[in-house]
């Protein structure tokens, strides 16, 4: 059986590169007008280097999210740095079953799992500490902490945690 040749990766954003705009580009099989040239995009890193964080998986369910925070985790312990990891998966809190120490809420009802969600950001932000959360396929917690809270972003980076979002999407 022949192997299934690699695409190529294609770096999209290089720390202070300059993409320039394209003339025309294809959206739904219509063209958007030319932009000009002073718009052109300047796309630099965001530099959360010195700053905790508070990095949040989401997406549906079986898609890689456990298995991305354990890269992560295990990333994080070879570079020997720290972060509290949550798991807070309304039916299936695998992370724990990979590492110690993994706080979980007492229980999977949504008000008590988004209670205890906002206690535990609470935590980090008094702390200062980095954190890496697993939120399962059908998790509300956060949807429904952000309704509550609507300026939840605003308050973390005032706490000088930054608020990381990572969505898994399936292929």
């Amino acid at each position: 059986m022949a192997a299934k040749p690699k695409a190529d990766v294609i770096p999209l954003f290089r720390r202070s590169q300059v993409l320039e705009v394209a003339a025309e580009i294809a959206v739904g099989g219509r063209s958007v007008p030319d932009v000009p040239d002073e718009a052109a995009i300047h796309c630099a890193a965001v530099d959360l280097s010195g700053r905790a964080k508070a990095l949040m998986v989401v997406g549906s369910g079986n898609v890689g999210k456990t298995t991305l925070l354990r890269w992560v985790v295990e990333t994080m312990l070879r570079l020997e740095s720290r972060a509290v990891i949550a798991a807070v998966d309304p039916v299936n809190r695998s992370l724990k079953d990979y590492f110690a120490g993994v706080e979980e809420p007492p229980g999977f009802s949504p008000a008590i799992v988004t209670k205890w969600l906002e206690d535990f950001l609470h935590f980090v932000m008094e702390n200062k500490a980095s954190a890496a959360i697993d939120f399962g396929g059908g998790d509300t917690s956060l949807g429904q902490l952000v309704a509550t809270v609507p300026d939840l972003v605003a308050i973390m980076e005032a706490a000088e945690v930054s608020p990381v979002l990572m969505v898994v999407l399936r292929a």
